[in-house]
């Protein structure tokens, strides 16, 4: 995928991490967008589940968004009824999908009770939209990390 950040994203994973400029100085929302590069970085650097395409939806600091990320029926508003983009999603070469969605931090019981409530229509409304071909799942636990909001 081209977006319109300028960053290139292939079939093979994440293409180029500083080509995305406007995703890292950005326009509306810089940091929800940088850390969902940096996890895409950190899968394609650890490879984990066998490896895989990893592809994303950047479009809150005006970057763009990868196809394969827009979800039919997947909105958190209109669930069923119109379409979601979850930020990362993880296609693994073991036939597995995974789904995230950056939340910022603060006031974590309420964005989490959110959080999981659009994973869990994402990964209902794929497994429509994909059918057999794939298992989905909600995306896989890191380490803890945090900083700047």
């Amino acid at each position: 995928m081209s977006g319109s950040c300028g960053g290139s994203y292939s079939g093979s994973g994440y293409g180029a991490l500083n080509s995305c400029g406007s995703c890292w100085f950005g326009q509306w929302n810089s940091g929800h967008d940088t850390a969902t590069l940096l996890v895409a970085a950190w899968l394609q650097a650890t490879k984990p589940k066998g490896g895989g395409e990893i592809t994303m939806d950047l479009t809150s600091s005006g970057g763009g968004r990868d196809e394969k990320n827009t979800i039919i029926g997947g909105s958190s508003r209109n669930p069923g009824k119109k379409n979601g983009y979850p930020d990362l999603m993880y296609w693994a070469n073991d036939g597995t999908v995974y789904i995230w969605d950056s939340k910022t931090m603060g006031n974590e019981e309420k964005k989490g009770k959110k959080g999981k409530k659009e994973i869990d229509n994402y990964v209902k409304q794929l497994k429509k939209q994909l059918g057999d071909k794939w298992e989905v799942k909600p995306g896989f636990a890191f380490d803890p990390v945090s900083g700047p909001d």
